[in-house]
């Protein structure tokens, strides 16, 4: 029985490195109680899991709904006389005509932010 335990806190703290990873967790990414990278998650889980895994079930959501607000693009850097700045491609090099733009007009390239 002590197998079984062992070896379930050891899973579950993997699962948790795993899947905070792939959700995007990160130190700063939410305020208070919780706010620890995925190797945080993994030794606090592992030390102390009966409190850090039913805590990170818990604030999963919120890492996953902070870390997709924070992979909204910024708006494009505003030169002196308040144009926006010129924006190239960085495949074909060409000029862009809307620098709010997902794609080159000259190649269709996904254009770098």
């Amino acid at each position: 029985m002590e197998g079984f335990v062992f070896l379930a806190v050891i899973g579950t703290s993997i699962w948790v490195l795993i899947d905070a990873k792939a959700i995007g967790v990160r130190k700063g990414l939410i305020h208070g109680l919780g706010d620890m990278g995925p190797w945080g998650w993994f030794f606090g889980c592992l030390l102390l899991w009966i409190v850090g895994f039913p805590l990170y079930l818990a604030k999963r959501n919120e890492f996953k709904k902070a870390s997709s607000a924070a992979s909204i693009p910024s708006p494009p850097p505003v030169v002196a006389d308040g144009r926006a700045a010129p924006r190239y491609c960085s495949a074909c090099g060409a000029p862009q005509r809307d620098v709010t733009s997902r794609f080159c007009h000259a190649c269709g390239q996904l254009l770098q932010t």
